[in-house]
This record gives C-alpha cells, structure tokens and sequence, in this order.
C-alpha cells in the first residue's frame, strides 16, 4: 500500500483544498471590509442625509456625529452651527465665541472674550491691516493651533474689505483675503448695539482691543476702548497692550 507521503496525487488534493479554502477566506474577509467599511457607512449616511432633508436636524445631527466616515463629522458640526442665532455664544475650538450676524450660508463670529495682548506692529511702523504682523499670527498660527481638521473644514476664507479711515481718510490697505481677522471701524459699528455690548475681558480684566482699520495716521490703527467705545483716532501700532478678538465666518448647514 502507497502511503500519502508517497501518493503525489494525494499532495496535489491536499495543496488544492488548502489554497481553496485559504480562497475561501481571502474572499469572506474582502466581502466583511466592504460591508463593514462601505456598505453599513453608506446606508448610515444615506439615512442621516434624509432625515436632514426631511427637516429633522437633531436626529440628523446625532446619525452624522455617530458616524466616522465621508464628511459626516462635518455635516453634524454644520448642523449644530445652524440652530445658532444673533447674540448666542458656543464653544468652537479652543474659544467661546459670540453670533455677530447670520446669513444664509454662514455665521460671523467674534470671541467672547479677548484671546491674548499684542502690539499690532512694530512701534510707529506705516502698516495697513494687509501687511501688518498680527495678520499671518492669526491667519496661520492662531487658525492652527486652535482647531481641529474638521473645525477648520468650516472655517470660510473670504476677501475683506480695507477701507480708508471715515474721519481722516487715512488709508486702509488693499483687500485682503483672511480666515481668521480683527473687525473693520465699520463692522464694530455696525454688528455691535452699543458701547456695552463691544464691552470685553482679557484674564477677567476690562481690555481695549484692536480694529483692523487705519488710525489718523499710517503708524495708528482704530480699536474699541475699555468702555467700549469705537475709537477712529487710534493707537499707536506699537503699544503692546492692546488685546485681540479674533473673527471669521463659519460656513453652516443649507
């Protein structure tokens, strides 16, 4: 009698049922991943997407948040963003921040509080917002440092407007194009009610803070006085103790 170590016939069976199953199995792994990573995800989206287009934005916002794929975390802080209203104040990043405007598409925002103190430029120097060294401070390191990949998803980059100071005339530099920015002499005015409401801390302490605006001269910029006051004239760009309220825009759910 041959014995199967001898029988190559009987190692061929063998070898073919071993690479069929290892087959087998290769193809029930790849049919789990897909399901498990694709399909099962995309019925969840499928269904977290009707139930915001059926208008049930809670519900949608907890199926968005409990998943973790495609932009579903996104979607969800979207939604959360579009519940706020004029005057709310919520905890984006690392800041609480307050509603200065709301419009179709997105939010303008400012923090509540003063974030740090820093001179806008170097002492006297003739800058606009445009060049200035507090612009790529808040532009780059603040936006990093302070957000997480998805918060910054939602972070709008938009040209804003420098105009000239409206009582000197002073020039305020070309548009710019920022994420993060300090608030015009006109934005100050025009999305605050009053002193009280422009009012701001810095370490619970009361602060003045600065506008993005030229001064009445080249080496000034505006801020908002420690009453709250919006002050045309000035400071010098120099002084180190004015504090810095960031803005930016958020983009929202349609």
């Amino acid at each position: 009698m041959i014995s199967t170590d001898e029988n190559p016939n009987s190692n061929d069976k063998i070898n073919t049922v071993k690479m069929t199953v290892i087959a087998a199995i290769a193809l029930i792994l790849a049919c789990s991943t897909v399901l498990f990573f694709y399909i099962i995800p995309q019925a969840k989206y499928d269904k977290a997407m009707s139930l915001y287009e059926e208008g049930k934005y809670d519900d949608a916002e907890a199926a968005f948040d409990d998943l973790d794929y495609r932009d579903s975390q996104t979607r969800a802080l979207e939604i959360q963003l579009m519940n706020y209203e004029k005057g709310d104040v919520f905890k984006f990043g690392n800041y609480d921040w307050i509603v200065l405007d709301k419009q179709e598409k997105e939010l303008l925002v400012i923090t509540k509080d003063a974030v740090f103190v820093m001179e806008y430029d170097f002492k006297d120097a003739n800058v606009t917002w445009e060049n200035c060294r507090m612009r790529p401070i808040l532009n780059f390191d603040f936006y990093e440092e302070n957000f997480d990949r998805t918060e910054r998803t939602l972070i709008i980059e938009r040209e804003n407007p420098n105009n000239p100071n409206p009582t000197y005339g002073t020039w305020g530099g070309a548009p710019t194009s920022d994420r993060i920015f300090l608030l015009s002499i006109d934005e100050a005015n025009m999305y605050f009610e009053d002193n009280d409401s422009r009012v701001c801390k810095y370490s619970d302490e009361g602060c003045w803070w600065w506008l993005r605006s030229s001064g009445n001269q080249q080496h000034y910029a505006a801020n908002v006085s420690i009453t709250g006051e919006v002050v045309v004239f000035g400071n010098n760009v120099g002084e180190i103790y004015g504090a810095v309220r960031p803005a930016m825009r958020l983009k929202i759910a349609e």
